[in-house]
């Protein structure tokens, strides 16, 4: 590495990561816990639908979730592309305006 690169190192970060881990399993458990019973409904509903249109409520909100998380993960690597996490943009959002 060169010594710019190994600047930008931060040598701690091994002993200071548990923290974040720990938010971050957080977070994904509350996600995990409140897609399980969206789901149950989801399926309930699109049962009480006729059976000509059957399915098309699960459809329509999958497509719209998978859609707005590609353009979350488009917007959060657009805007994390600066010289300071190895891209060329001279700006950046930031991690901190990320979460």
């Amino acid at each position: 590495m060169t010594p710019e690169q190994l600047a930008l190192v931060y040598p701690d970060a091994p002993h200071r990561g548990n923290k974040f881990i720990f938010l971050f399993m957080v977070a994904n458990l509350g996600a995990v816990i409140a897609y399980g019973p969206t789901y149950g409904i989801f399926i309930e509903l699109s049962q009480r639908e006729p059976e000509h249109i059957r399915g098309r409520l699960q459809t329509n909100v999958f497509m719209v979730r998978n859609a707005l998380a590609s353009v979350t993960a488009f917007l959060t690597g657009l805007c994390l592309n600066s010289t300071e996490y190895g891209g060329t943009f001279s700006w950046t959002i930031g991690f901190n305006g990320i979460m």
